[in-house]
């Protein structure tokens, strides 16, 4: 006895449905391995903190240690804690402390620093990052660091 043509189009829609979420499957699963944050990478996508050693850019360097980071720019210094973190996108949100330099005698109030926010993003071996004072919301700038550059950082006299 031979099968109707509506069972056979009645199981070749359910293979159909079985091929296409095999697919689905296959692809999330896929994407999710690229991104993990706990794969090995240079410190950017897909790592799961800002990799160790120097970075520099125009205006700044960074180098991070495994308990410290420290940022020199042109008329100061920030020291965050170490490892940084970063999500599954590289990017990173880390307090820190901005203490500002300058000529002539330093404030007994800059003396302890100020409260700063650090905020960033690694993608392979360039960092974008910006620098906000917590009190006053006072944006102190924006920057890309590149990991194993020397910075080009000319400190104020």
């Amino acid at each position: 006895m031979r099968p109707n043509i509506e069972m056979r189009i009645g199981t070749l829609g359910i293979a159909a449905l079985v091929v296409a979420s095999a697919i689905v499957l296959i692809g999330c699963s896929g994407d999710q391995a690229m991104t993990s944050p706990t794969s090995p990478g240079g410190g950017g996508q897909g790592a799961s903190a800002v990799q160790i050693g120097h970075w520099g850019g125009s205006g700044i360097t960074l180098d991070v240690s495994d308990t410290e980071a420290r940022l020199e720019f042109a008329c100061a210094h920030a020291l965050l804690g170490a490892p940084i973190p970063l999500d599954s996108i590289g990017s990173f949100t880390t307090p820190g402390t901005y203490f500002p330099e300058g000529m002539g005698p330093i404030p007994d109030d800059d003396v302890q620093g100020h409260p700063a926010t650090f905020l960033g993003r690694v993608t392979g071996d360039v960092m974008k990052l910006s620098v906000t004072l917590d009190e006053g919301n006072e944006f102190v700038g924006s920057f890309e660091l590149v990991r194993n550059q020397t910075g080009r950082v000319i400190k104020c006299q």
